[in-house]
């Protein structure tokens, strides 16, 4: 509802708030995925008509085909548009996401971390300009939360901009440059990530801190 604001080249921006304040949807609508009924949405100065090769979304449910391997999942949005990885970009890749020892294994085969890495390989594959991150967290246990966290935090200190919705803030606040707080459709907090970490406030309500 009326949301506007803008994402820097490089940066990284975290929109956190409640369950079913609207963060996936504002994602599906970046993405290209969901038509807004009405404003605009801008991707380096053109107006967002249809899904992008250079724009990555990472969906909570993984996505992932459960009859292509890890390795297989990861080449394939690459091969479809043209731009495959390298034999070197995949193994540099594998070995950042750790992946490499489960590489010719099928989904079914996997922990839900090691899911979540390959669905962020993937995403990766394309060599996105920009990378969206639906609630990466979720149904992770704490350590493995605290590696992906790590990932994204090593993939946006490379260059790649990112736009990660998390309800988890304490995490999303932890590696973030500046977030917003949605709340029923609308943004209600801005502001440097830090800062909103540190706002008693923000603390109460999604940082269970009294």
């Amino acid at each position: 509802q009326h949301i506007s604001f803008s994402l820097g080249q490089g940066e990284h921006l975290t929109v956190s708030g409640p369950s079913g304040c609207g963060k996936s949807t504002l994602l599906r609508l970046i993405a290209g995925l969901q038509a807004p009924t009405e404003g605009q949405i801008y991707f380096a100065g053109q107006k967002m008509t249809a899904p992008r090769p250079d724009l990555a979304i990472v969906f909570q449910d993984y996505g992932l085909f459960p009859w292509k391997t890890v390795e297989e999942n990861i080449l394939l949005p690459g091969r479809l548009h043209g731009s495959p990885l390298d034999k070197d970009q995949l193994a540099s890749l594998l070995d950042t996401l750790g992946l490499t020892a489960v590489r010719h294994h099928y989904p079914g085969e996997l922990s839900g971390g090691q899911k979540q890495r390959t669905a962020l390989g993937r995403a990766m594959a394309m060599q996105p300009k920009l990378l969206l991150l639906d609630e990466p967290s979720m149904g992770l246990a704490p350590l493995l939360v605290r590696e992906i966290f790590s990932i994204i935090k090593e993939i946006n200190s490379e260059g790649t901009t990112v736009l990660l919705v998390e309800q988890n803030a304490n995490m999303a606040l932890s590696i973030a440059d500046r977030a917003y707080v949605l709340e029923i459709g609308k943004l209600v907090k801005q502001g440097p990530a830090e800062e909103l970490a540190n706002d008693d406030s923000i603390r109460r309500t999604y940082l269970g801190v009294s």
